[in-house]
């Protein structure tokens, strides 16, 4: 904070500030930023505080361009119903709250709107790692076999070199992930006793989703035909 009031202290303030990622950054800038009619700008807030009733009164000039959490619980729970899966298991990362409050929100979705019975969450954290086969085995002995999991890419790791050790994995296990920004993020198996073939063993046939980077129907043209001369301009450019 004490930067953003240097940034404002300045001979040439700027009238627009990019970033950040996370949302105890965002949250405070956004409602210290609306004081000097800055626009702030996330590439990657997912927070459904910023969709809120209130939100255009907190936070009046903080936008993002990305969709919110809300829209990947929807896209989560569609594709639970399209195979008829009724009987999940979850991990959630409860030291975060990028993880942990979207995730509680899902669980709480499946069984109250969508009929999915959570049968088990299991918790895990940076701080206590070695509970991660604990948690495992829990969900192992409940006989969980579609396991929605939310958690960093670290821990990610951590995680699924204790399911290649537990054999929860291969055709009788369905792991659906968060999508992760980081590109072969499973191949970081440093700090595990893990190979990087043996995770993606357990990762064979799960399912990430993320959103699209761009729109799908990029052809059609929005308000005010931008679509199309962007198209055009981007010809040019070539």
């Amino acid at each position: 904070m004490k930067s953003l009031f240097d940034l404002m202290s300045i001979d040439q303030r700027p009238f627009a500030l990019f970033g950040d990622v996370c949302t105890n950054v965002n949250e405070p800038v956004a409602m210290a930023s609306k004081y000097w009619d800055i626009l702030q700008l996330s590439y990657a807030e997912t927070h459904a505080k910023f969709s809120s009733a209130d939100a255009k009164d907190q936070y009046p000039t903080f936008f993002r361009m990305i969709p919110g959490d809300r829209n990947l619980i929807a896209a989560r729970c569609h594709l639970l119903l399209s195979y008829n899966w009724t009987r999940v298991g979850t991990i959630k990362q409860s030291d975060d709250p990028r993880y942990a409050l979207p995730h509680e929100k899902l669980t709480t979705t499946l069984e109250n709107v969508y009929n999915i019975r959570v049968i088990y969450t299991a918790g895990i954290s940076v701080d206590q790692k070695h509970n991660i086969g604990y948690e495992l085995e829990e969900l192992k002995r409940r006989d969980a076999r579609i396991i929605i999991a939310d958690f960093s890419p670290d821990l990610a790791i951590k995680t699924f070199c204790e399911a290649y050790q537990k054999e929860m994995y291969g055709i009788n296990y369905v792991w659906i992930l968060h999508g992760y920004h980081q590109n072969n993020w499973w191949k970081y198996t440093e700090s595990t006793n893990c190979t990087v073939e043996e995770i993606e063993k357990v990762l064979q046939g799960h399912f990430a989703l993320a959103f699209a980077p761009q729109r799908p129907d990029s052809n059609k043209a929005i308000t005010s035909n931008k679509v199309f001369f962007l198209k055009n301009l981007k010809m040019q450019n070539k």
